[in-house]
């Protein structure tokens, strides 16, 4: 006869296992796409702006957002988060940070640069900039109007 905790025991062990394996079911894996660009304000190239993807929460929740910064021609490249080139393919907000915009210096001055985006674009909304991400690796155009 076997003495009842090594029976609770079995048992437990077994509902662990059946947990963790139910629990620990690959997820699918993300499908990352080329992704470039021109950002641009008011029709007119835009440098040194700070693009960054954020993927639709159905990507999954662990799913890498993509940055990239534009150069003179208002070009920019993506990247992910973990350092792969690309987006995720799908709907992703839009997040746009002007690094030019007005920064104090080290002896807390404050240099005056005329504020070249809305401030609206600067946080993920559920009514902002967004746009979706293909795998036809056409072009993105970001056209902000000031």
């Amino acid at each position: 006869m076997i003495p009842r905790f090594q029976t609770a025991f079995v048992l437990a062990s077994g509902l662990i296992t059946l947990t963790a394996d139910v629990g620990c079911q690959r997820a699918k894996p993300l499908k990352l796409a080329a992704a470039a660009g021109v950002v641009t304000i008011n029709g007119q190239p835009a440098e040194n702006i700070l693009v960054q993807f954020y993927p639709d929460l159905t990507s999954g929740p662990n799913s890498p957002t993509s940055s990239g910064v534009s150069d003179e021609s208002g070009f920019f490249t993506l990247k992910t988060s973990d350092g792969r080139n690309g987006a995720v393919v799908g709907t992703c907000k839009v997040v746009l940070v002007d690094l030019e915009e007005v920064r104090p210096t080290d002896q807390g001055q404050i240099n005056q640069v005329r504020q070249r985006l809305p401030p609206r674009y600067n946080v993920a909304r559920p009514d902002g900039l967004s746009v979706n991400v293909s795998d036809e690796s056409d072009p993105i155009t970001i056209d902000i109007k000031s």
